[in-house]
């Protein structure tokens, strides 16, 4: 849409204060370096749809309601949401990947792509359930879901839950293929 925020580095990389496009337009931020917030509590980008890609780590605050973040570098990916939130994409190429929501969570797609213990996928929730549909830490990297609700998948026989060790804790049921 007309109000969308697109920010980009050729070099260097990229820290937020305050990036706001609104519910309905999307952030873009891709840095030749890493993404980070300004190291507080208070929500850093907010907008309906936010896309931050960084060659090297991702360390956010957030209010959106889908998130895409990739690193194609080393580098951790860390959100933390204020309420409610999809991750349609979240892939760590050399990395661990933690994501707090204070709403429900639904996982479309979450992976650490280099198999290593140090690459561990953490999702939790503080108010909420969580819905896995694919999530991957690899052979060597450990998932461990945390939900103020329940934990299910999507009903579909294809749902993906793969890691090294697994760790389900949830205040309601679990429902899930792995």
């Amino acid at each position: 849409t007309g109000n969308d925020v697109t920010l980009e580095t050729s070099a260097g990389g990229v820290q937020l204060v305050r990036v706001s496009a609104g519910e309905l337009c999307d952030v873009r931020v891709s840095s030749a370096g890493q993404i980070e917030g300004d190291g507080t509590d208070s929500v850093d980008i907010t907008g309906g749809g936010l896309r931050l890609t960084a060659v090297g780590g991702i360390d956010v605050d957030t209010a959106a309601v889908t998130i895409s973040a990739t690193t194609t570098g080393a580098g951790a990916i860390v959100i933390e949401e204020r309420d409610g939130v999809e991750l349609e994409s979240v892939v760590a190429s050399d990395g661990s990947i933690r994501v707090s929501a204070g709403g429900e969570m639904v996982v479309t797609s979450v992976e650490s792509t280099t198999n290593s213990a140090e690459n561990d996928v953490t999702l939790e929730t503080s108010a909420g359930g969580v819905q896995l549909v694919r999530v991957s830490a690899g052979e060597l990297g450990d998932v461990s879901v945390t939900s103020a609700g329940a934990i299910t998948g999507d009903g579909d026989a294809a749902t993906v839950v793969a890691g090294g060790g697994l760790v389900l804790t949830a205040v309601g049921g679990i429902d899930v293929d792995t």
